[in-house]
């Protein structure tokens, strides 16, 4: 149960990253208000639960920008992200499940979503 708001980052290697176990996932995390310039933007591993609101991140590797594997209850709001990424989300894994993405402009993506190991596109809704 971590909330994490007014965050401001220049230079790290990973903007937002998130990563629980098989048999324990981390649970219950809200960003929210955060500026990120990165290498690489997001990654959330074995999670629930999250909450990521008013993200901007400005990652040099877009591809890509959120990497989703084996976690459900992702709520993503207003992002923001490099113009012309190269892969907007990757979902990946049989168990991800229930990713809401709203306030988001998917259209500066080149790709939009890719869907892998099992990641299904009834996964991720976009609103």
């Amino acid at each position: 149960d971590f909330e994490i708001s007014n965050v401001v980052c220049n230079g790290a290697e990973k903007g937002i990253f998130l990563r629980g176990l098989p048999e324990m996932s981390v649970k219950n995390i809200s960003l929210s208000d955060i500026v990120l310039k990165t290498n690489n933007a997001i990654e959330i591993i074995e999670a629930s639960n999250i909450r990521l609101n008013n993200i901007q991140v400005i990652s040099k590797q877009t591809k890509p920008v959120v990497y989703i594997e084996s976690s459900s209850n992702i709520s993503i709001n207003s992002l923001k992200y490099t113009n012309g990424a190269d892969l907007l989300f990757s979902i990946n894994g049989e168990r991800t499940k229930a990713i809401s993405v709203t306030n988001t402009d998917i259209k500066n993506a080149k790709e939009k979503f890719v869907f892998v190991n099992g990641g299904e596109a009834s996964a991720l809704q976009i609103k």
